[in-house]
């Protein structure tokens, strides 16, 4: 009876053992899924915050995007506007070299102008001299016709 007590004590001590072990397995066992559950919130968490990022990179993108587009609108417009400066400023510059031919041409005809109001002046100052002495001629003949008339008359007195 002893030796069946012994391996019964025997046998209860490997099970009180045994049962220690089973309740450690199992503190290890609600550990590990607490630890699971943990990282597999963890997880969540950052796949949120993965998923919340790549929308704001998305997002960032298509704004890049709509930037880039309006940036080479801009710059087409600035294109068109230059070309516009560049075409009116050969527009001035050919204006200009137009303006001093034209003031050229004005101050040669300004010049013909003036040398012949000058001409016409001489030729006037030459026309009235000639008929100052053609109009003394004549009275000088009108004088020398009156006196021959007067001798004429004198004489048939």
């Amino acid at each position: 009876v002893e030796s069946a007590q012994a391996k019964l004590a025997a046998a209860l001590k490997q099970e009180l053992q045994l049962a220690e072990r089973l309740r450690v397995a199992e503190e290890r066992a609600h550990a590990a899924e607490d630890a699971q559950d943990a990282l597999a919130s963890e997880c969540d968490a950052l796949r949120t915050h993965m998923e919340e990022t790549i929308a704001r990179l998305t997002e960032s993108e298509a704004q890049l995007s709509r930037m880039q587009k309006d940036a080479a609108r801009r710059s087409d417009e600035l294109n068109r506007m230059l070309a516009k400066c560049a075409a009116a400023e050969k527009a001035l510059a050919l204006a200009e070299a137009d303006a001093g031919a034209l003031r050229e041409r004005v101050r040669a005809q300004a010049t013909a102008e003036v040398e012949h109001r000058a001409e016409r002046a001489r030729a006037n100052e030459r026309l009235a001299a000639m008929e100052a002495r053609a109009e003394g001629e004549r009275r000088e003949a009108e004088i020398q016709k009156a006196q021959r008339e007067k001798v004429e008359l004198d004489a048939a007195a």
